[in-house]
């Protein structure tokens, strides 16, 4: 047991693909949460998303399968300064707002679906998907 688990933090393309069954990367979301729920009951992570992500998962599913996750606010400092961020990373401004909550909480992991965290010095959950005919999975989810 840790006296201070690491954080990881569920981005909105995870959340949405964990919250909707008919998602195309459900399954796996489902299998990376279990692993995460099982880590988090050891106490060897915490759970975090940003308040707006999690804003928009219905109220009873946040308060059953999301109850876990801490809602990490995104104050108006925080969008100040995904503002400066923003140009340069030539990002959409959600994106940069989670850049900031992910550096301001000193947060190294995120659980996403998103590519655009693979330029940034981060531990991404879950891994790709591995698939036995030598495809893509990730090109599989594009067609």
């Amino acid at each position: 047991m840790s006296l201070n688990p690491p954080t990881v933090l569920l981005d909105r393309t995870f959340i949405d693909a964990l919250v909707s069954p008919d998602h195309p990367r459900h399954e796996h979301a489902v299998a990376a949460y279990r692993d995460l729920i099982d880590e988090f009951e050891a106490n060897h992570r915490l759970l975090a998303a940003t308040s707006p992500h999690l804003a928009e998962v219905p109220p009873d599913v946040r308060s059953a399968l999301l109850a876990p996750v801490t809602s990490l606010r995104v104050a108006h400092q925080h969008r100040s300064a995904a503002e400066r961020v923003r140009p340069p990373a030539g990002t959409d401004p959600d994106f940069a707002g989670v850049l900031v909550v992910l550096h301001r909480h000193r947060i190294r992991t995120v659980a996403t679906f998103d590519p655009r965290f693979g330029d940034f010095d981060l531990d991404l959950l879950p891994a790709p998907p591995e698939t036995t005919d030598g495809t893509d999975p990730e090109a599989q989810l594009s067609n």
